[in-house]
């Protein structure tokens, strides 16, 4: 748990840093939602882990998690509109979703699906 609140943190300030980037004190500009907090039992009221975090007009997705396409599509975030996608650890709970949201444009629809998919890692 805190290795993922650590990334989520370093992610932000990748961002922050790497952008011309300002949040507005009066929270319009930051928002966090919880797209799944998962749990290792296939539950259906609790989704697979993902957080989507809405700063400065970007969408960060941290954590991929299955159905993590169908949760941003009932929020109304065309997939395409994920800019930075950050992975916490690489268990299955956590990536099964990415597919899912990189291949999305495939399907003809007006959601795209990832442009830029990049990979890295931090030490």
């Amino acid at each position: 748990m805190r290795m993922r609140i650590v990334t989520i943190l370093a992610g932000l300030l990748l961002v922050i840093q790497t952008s011309n980037f300002a949040v507005a004190a009066d929270n319009k500009n930051f928002r966090v939602t919880l797209l799944g907090t998962g749990t290792p039992l296939p539950l259906m009221a609790r989704f697979g882990p993902s957080i989507l975090v809405h700063a400065g007009g970007r969408n960060l997705l941290f954590d991929g998690g299955p159905v993590v396409t169908q949760r941003l599509f009932t929020l109304k975030i065309p997939l395409g509109k994920i800019e930075h996608v950050f992975l916490t650890h690489l268990r299955s709970g956590h990536v099964v979703g990415i597919p899912d949201l990189w291949l999305g444009g495939a399907l003809g629809t007006a959601q795209g699906g990832l442009q830029n998919l990049r990979t890295g890692r931090h030490d």
